[in-house]
């Protein structure tokens, strides 16, 4: 039965699609499946995103290192995420 997800094309470097390929072929996850988990948890951090941009578009970005908080805090958040879904990655 075909998915009733919307399709989307991407252009990766050879890097990424080699750790996507790799960490596909090591733990039995569609490439797919693995793209969808590394970014679900990056939607707040993108919707941050993209509210900085709509204000700078108005002229409005205000305090510079409030943003910046910002989007580290969502960053640590989406970090967190990953490292509840995958366990903490050693250095």
């Amino acid at each position: 039965m075909p998915s009733k997800r919307p399709r989307a094309t991407f252009l990766l470097t050879h890097e990424l699609m080699n750790a996507i390929r790799s960490l596909s072929d090591a733990s039995g996850m569609t490439m797919s499946a693995i793209v969808v988990q590394f970014l679900e948890p990056s939607i707040p951090v993108m919707k941050q995103l993209e509210q900085v941009v709509l204000e700078a578009r108005k002229g409005a970005a205000g305090n510079g290192r409030a943003i910046v908080g910002s989007i580290l805090e969502g960053a640590n958040k989406t970090l967190a995420e990953l490292n509840r879904e995958f366990g903490e990655l050693d250095d």
